[in-house]
């Protein structure tokens, strides 16, 4: 259920319509003639003075969101750092989840899967890998097995590699944690490590929604008959929503622990609890969008009607690298600024 929201806003509508034009045109030019590489960066580094400052006319209502970032061993020290200086600098409340606990630049990493049934943990083939981080860390795995497994190429059914085949076991509990981490929070942000999130404009039309009527919103995917957000582009639900899944998951364990071992797809696993809940999915494309800007056919219509992509409030990005957030991060800085400097003349 939408609702008007009375509060004001550093960005009006059209303001932030234009703002999203401008911005996927930039970006898109951008990387034309600046294509990112791909590889590993372990401590990316944003120019001077470049972060984007954390002003309360354009964070307003941040304090009342848990972001919940979803991560594992094989991929944080690459990724992580650079969220530190970006996604979540802005963010008072955020937790991250992997399949080891370690500490990361000074920030608690949390086991995602420590309370799992120990014997799924002790006998499921998934939990192979698991065990061993738990066993022997990082060094446990050779340079071999990392580089077959960073080159893995993705499947019908997800990407061939240890990490991702233990990632579906991850959603459920992450959903309880984050739950008890910060009950009172109104809404919950869940992200992964190559997501990028553009608060102003997500704040702004999350404003509209009620936080206390049971909203689950995320880019549609289908997998069989459960319709569900998908991962990459964000996944928000309100508290109510949060805790229906929840106690829904809690009085089903042994149900939903065989439905997870016989699938795949961890947010599709999470949909169909929501689903059994009974709490549909608000479709949020292209809103949250889930690719990168690039990937985005500005010639397509929306929902098969005439409205174009151009004016949505876009919010959330994927796959997109360290060096990508850097850009990012910068390009929002300056894109503010002006818009800082615009208002001060008006």
């Amino acid at each position: 259920m939408l609702r008007k929201s009375a509060k004001s806003t550093a960005f009006s509508t059209t303001r932030i319509a234009a703002a999203t034009f401008a911005w996927f045109w930039l970006w898109h030019i951008y990387h034309h003639y600046h294509p990112s590489s791909n590889g590993v960066y372990h401590d990316v580094q944003l120019e001077q003075g470049s972060e984007v400052r954390c002003e309360p006319e354009l964070f307003h209502g941040i304090d009342d969101i848990l972001v919940v970032l979803r991560t594992g061993a094989s991929e944080a020290p690459a990724k992580l750092p650079i969220h530190f200086k970006t996604t979540l600098r802005c963010a008072p409340h955020f937790s991250i989840f992997s399949d080891m606990e370690e500490y990361i630049k000074g920030h608690h990493i949390l086991n995602a899967l420590d309370e799992v049934n120990p014997d799924i943990v002790a006998s499921h083939p998934d939990f192979d890998y698991y065990r061993l981080l738990q066993e022997k860390g990082r060094a446990g795995i050779t340079s071999e097995q990392a580089k077959r497994w960073s080159e893995a190429a993705n499947t019908n059914a997800g990407r061939d590699t240890p990490g991702w085949r233990l990632d579906k076991w991850k959603f459920l509990p992450i959903a309880e944690k984050s739950l008890a981490h910060r009950p009172d929070a109104k809404w919950y942000i869940f992200i992964e490590a190559d997501s990028y999130i553009l608060w102003p404009g997500l704040l702004e039309w999350l404003s509209h929604f009620d936080y206390l009527q049971p909203h689950y919103i995320g880019v549609q995917m289908q997998i069989g008959e459960v319709v569900f957000a998908y991962g990459g582009g964000g996944i928000i639900l309100s508290n109510v929503a949060l805790r229906k899944a929840v106690k829904h998951w809690r009085s089903n364990l042994n149900q939903y622990d065989e439905y997870t071992a016989g699938h795949w797809a961890g947010d599709c696993i999470l949909g169909k609890v929501l689903a059994d809940a009974g709490v549909s999915l608000l479709w949020a494309w292209p809103n949250l969008f889930g690719e990168q800007p690039k990937d985005m056919d500005f010639d397509s219509h929306f929902g098969g009607s005439d409205k174009r992509l151009w004016c949505h409030h876009v919010s959330s990005y994927h796959h997109v690298s360290p060096s990508d957030a850097v850009q990012f991060s910068e390009f929002e800085h300056s894109w503010y600024r002006q818009v800082r400097h615009h208002r001060s003349h008006e």
